[in-house]
C-alpha cells in the first residue's frame, strides 16, 4: 500500500518542482504531510466526499434529548464525519419506521423551546465537537426508540509522512492531484492546465459519484419549525452541504 510519501512524490513530479533522480527535502516531506491532512480533514467534512455511509444502531433513553457520540460517548463509536440521516424504528413487532432529517444550524438556534418531548423527533441537530460530536434531538422522544444513524466516514489523519494511505483506488488519482493543487502554490509554481483539467474532471467524477449513494426522498416526518412563526421547513434526505 502506497504510504503518504508516495503520493507527495508523485505530486512534485506532477507539478514539474522534483526530478524523477532526485530526493524531497525534508521541508517538502513536511510540507507534503501537512497538506495531506488538510485534504482529509476537508473531505471528511464534504458529503461529496464520503464513499461508504456506514450505519451506526443505539436504544435511545426516553426524554433525553442529546447524545455524545464518539470513542467512550453514550453512543460509543469510532469518530464519524457528519451525519446524513437518522431512522427510528419503534421496537413493535412489527415496527413503525421514521426516517428524520437534519436542521441547520440557524434553524436549530430559532427553536425557542428546545427542551420539550413529543411521541417521534421531526428533526436532529449534529454538532462535530471535538472530542465527541453533539446529537440532539428535537423534540425528544418520549419512549427508548431504537436509532439507525447513517453518516458519512471519517477520513484517517497522519502522524508520519511514512504512514499508509487507506483510501479506495477511486481516489488515489483524486489525493494525488488535490495534493498538485495545494503544494503548488507553496513552491511558488504555477499549475499547468493539463494538471488543473486532470484534477477538476477527476472531483467532478468522484463528487457526482458519491452524491448518488442514497436517493433523495422527503422525509416521513417533515421539521415543521412551529416554535419560530410557524414556518413550516422540510428536509429532504441528503441535503447539499
Amino acid at each position: 500500500m502506497a504510504t503518504v510519501r508516495d503520493y507527495v512524490i508523485d505530486a512534485y513530479r506532477l507539478i514539474t518542482d522534483l526530478g524523477l533522480d532526485e530526493s524531497m527535502s525534508s521541508a517538502m516531506a513536511s510540507a507534503g504531510l501537512k497538506r495531506a491532512n488538510g485534504i482529509m480533514k476537508n473531505w471528511s467534512n464534504k458529503r461529496s466526499m464520503s464513499y461508504s455511509l456506514p450505519v451506526i444502531e443505539h436504544i435511545l433513553e426516553a426524554n433525553k434529548q442529546t447524545y455524545t457520540i464518539g470513542p467512550g460517548g453514550d453512543i460509543d463509536t469510532d469518530r464519524i464525519g457528519w451525519i446524513e440521516y437518522i431512522r427510528i424504528d419503534d421496537n413493535a413487532t412489527f415496527p413503525t419506521s421514521k426516517i428524520v432529517g437534519p436542521a441547520k444550524y440557524n434553524e436549530w438556534e430559532m427553536i425557542s423551546s428546545k427542551k420539550s418531548s413529543a411521541s417521534w423527533p421531526q428533526a436532529f441537530y449534529y454538532n462535530p465537537a471535538y472530542p465527541l460530536g453533539e446529537l440532539n434531538l428535537y423534540p425528544a422522544p418520549a419512549v427508548a426508540y431504537k436509532i439507525y444513524i447513517t453518516h458519512t466516514k471519517q477520513f484517517t489523519q497522519f502522524s508520519d509522512i511514512n504512514d499508509e494511505v487507506e483510501i479506495p483506488e477511486d481516489l488515489e488519482e483524486l489525493f494525488t492531484y488535490t495534493l498538485c493543487m495545494k503544494l503548488a502554490p507553496y513552491r511558488g509554481i504555477t499549475v499547468s492546465g493539463e494538471v488543473r483539467r486532470e484534477y477538476s474532471r477527476l472531483k467532478y467524477e468522484t463528487q457526482s459519484k458519491n452524491r448518488n449513494l442514497t436517493p433523495r426522498m422527503l422525509l416521513s416526518t417533515p421539521f415543521s419549525g412551529l416554535s419560530y412563526n410557524n414556518r413550516r421547513v422540510s428536509f429532504p434526505w441528503g441535503y447539499k452541504r
